[in-house]
């Protein structure tokens, strides 16, 4: 869900608000009123609000309205960017020292310990740091699943295996709605 900003309603070019109106002439020349074709950034803070709670979306919760997009594509990014490390990095270990048991082990613990550490995420960019890090134990855990999975069986039952590991993940993804929309009012 995007955030959206509390705004006037405008009708014939007057603007009401709280049974008030006010010519839009005297809204224009106001640099405290937000309308619908204000820039929010060049307003103070304290002349507009959240329409939800301010800590739904990474945006709202560590101000970054008026940030570049650099800045709010951060984390997406840095998550991306840690699966593709990972992955280089992590399918080396798997293949040599480690070992796909013991690297999926680790993968899953830090992963972990990596999720549970982005709730106390103070900024961006300590946020952003702890999705780098999901994203990189992440990157080698379905592949050391699948090949776990299909060393274990013999040759005629290794397609069937592999491809039934594949039901779950996409019945667990055809759930994510209904679990969204059971807990649609929680943030």
């Amino acid at each position: 869900m995007e955030d959206s900003v509390s705004v006037l309603t405008t009708s014939d070019s007057v603007v009401q608000e709280n049974n008030i109106q006010y010519s839009e002439e005297m809204v224009e020349n106001d640099p405290t009123t937000c309308t619908s074709n204000s820039d929010i950034c060049k307003l103070p803070k304290s002349s507009w609000t959240w329409d939800g709670p301010s800590s739904k979306t990474i945006v709202s919760q560590f101000d970054l309205e008026c940030a570049s997009s650099f800045i709010t594509s951060l984390s997406q990014s840095s998550f991306f960017l840690g699966c593709l490390l990972g992955s280089f990095v992590l399918t080396i270990l798997a293949d040599t020292s480690l070992g796909r048991k013991n690297l999926l082990v680790l993968s899953c613990f830090f992963m972990s310990l990596a999720s549970a550490t982005t709730v106390f995420s103070t900024n961006v960019w300590t946020y952003s740091c702890f999705k780098f890090l999901i994203g990189f134990w992440r990157s080698s855990i379905a592949t050391c699943v699948l090949v776990l999975l299909t060393e274990k069986v013999s040759t005629e039952w290794r397609f069937t295996v592999g491809v039934v590991e594949y039901f779950f993940f996409t019945f667990g993804c055809m759930t994510l709605p209904g679990i969204a929309y059971l807990n649609r009012n929680s943030s």
